[in-house]
């Protein structure tokens, strides 16, 4: 189907990351408790979620059917706030919005334990 313009199609993407070649970023990474390196190793290949997320916001089912192309949603969030890092719906780091080769990215900004 076309893309009409003003209309969002949302599209799941699968990517793999080559981190070859790139600094190795100074700072905490995450702690994996008890599981330790053995574990990771065992689960590496484990498909895992993951998604930025910029703002939540509740609405009744009426605000949300009257909405149309051009209105703005206030999400209360700063336009330089973190964006909430999720993997499998757990929030697990914070970052702020990139641009990578002319992409959007997150850079980690703080690791949640």
């Amino acid at each position: 189907m076309a893309k009409k313009k003003g209309e969002f199609h949302e599209e799941e993407t699968e990517s793999k990351l080559d981190l070859e070649g790139l600094d190795e970023p100074k700072g905490e990474s995450l702690d994996l408790g008890d599981f330790g390196d053995e574990a990771v190793s065992m689960s590496e290949d484990v498909p895992v979620r993951l998604v930025a997320v910029l703002g939540q916001k509740k609405m009744v089912l009426k605000d949300l059917l009257k909405l149309k192309v051009g209105h703005a949603i206030d999400f209360e969030r700063a336009p330089n706030e973190f964006v909430d890092l999720m993997a499998n719906g757990k929030l697990v780091a914070r970052g702020e919005l990139v641009e990578i080769d002319g992409k959007l990215g997150v850079r980690i900004i703080k690791l949640l334990k």
